[in-house]
């Protein structure tokens, strides 16, 4: 009876850490999809923006001053003719070719100027990225290391750490040893071969 309620006590606990591990996951996913913005999100058109049809027709109109294209966040900033100084410019989201673009504001001679801003969004990306993968090195590195450790403890399995230590002069002779003849003459003939075995 009590072995059965062992297991089922140790079935619930690991039922328990896979679903804690598995909301730990999903908290993660849900997270990462948050911090870095969607394409859906960043088609969202304010009232007043322009669309690149809509773009490409004032510029052929002479409505439009200067142009700023920004190819890392593929946005066009407008700046219209008559608009005052404190507007901020118009955002045109881009293709990803805009030969077109550009044939019809150097045709129209409009001042355009095609700049790469620091996109904030890639590096929170990658930081957030990072935030995971660092931990999970670090854990991989713990564990190469056990490993090695263990492997090294496995080669060593048998071996006796019992190290041998000789005193240099004890002061005792076989004069002093006292017992059955033949064992010290074994001894002595021992001893002989170790100090000369060239003799034997």
């Amino acid at each position: 009876m009590r072995g059965s309620h062992k297991k089922a006590l140790m079935r619930q606990r690991s039922a328990s850490g896979l679903a804690f591990t598995g909301a730990i996951a999903a908290g993660w996913i849900m997270l990462q999809s948050t911090l870095v913005a969607s394409p859906a999100l960043a088609q969202r058109r304010e009232p007043n923006a322009l669309t690149y049809g809509e773009l490409l027709e004032r510029i052929d109109a002479g409505q439009v001053e200067r142009v700023e294209i920004d190819p890392n966040q593929r946005i066009a900033r407008v700046q219209l003719e008559g608009q005052q100084a404190d507007t901020p410019p118009q955002e045109v989201p881009l293709l990803d070719q805009n030969p077109e673009l550009i044939e019809r504001l150097r045709a129209n001679r409009v001042d355009f100027e095609v700049q790469s801003a620091a996109d904030g969004r890639v590096a929170i990306g990658i930081l957030a990225n990072l935030l995971w993968i660092l931990p999970l090195m670090a854990l991989m590195l713990l564990f190469l290391r056990r490993s090695s450790n263990a492997s090294n403890q496995a080669m060593n399995f048998g071996k006796s750490r019992a190290r041998f230590q000789m005193e240099s002069k004890t002061g005792i002779t076989f004069v002093d040893v006292a017992g059955i003849e033949e064992a010290k003459e074994e001894l002595q003939e021992v001893v002989t071969f170790l100090k000369q075995p060239e003799r034997f």
